[in-house]
């Protein structure tokens, strides 16, 4: 995890579908590579837990579960913002 993401920016490019990039403000993952995988995936959602960790499915399972059902139930937005 130290010398992640090995994910280039024209591949996350091509991803054509909404897509929820979860974290959490305590995760193992830095904050940054999470921002990266974002800003790199036209139609993508930012989601990052406040108090939570990379268990956060487990600590707050209402939390998560009501968040990706949002992101499953309402259409996506977000193209205005990134012009």
């Amino acid at each position: 995890m130290e010398f992640e993401p090995h994910i280039m920016a024209d591949e996350l490019n091509k991803i054509e579908v909404p897509v929820m990039v979860m974290s959490c403000d305590r995760d193992i993952i830095l904050e940054e590579h999470t921002l990266f995988i974002y800003r790199n995936i036209p139609k993508s959602n930012l989601c990052i837990f406040p108090g939570e960790t990379q268990w956060v499915t487990n600590d707050n399972p209402d939390l998560f579960n009501s968040t990706v059902a949002i992101f499953f139930l309402r259409p996506f937005h977000g193209e205005e913002i990134r012009k």
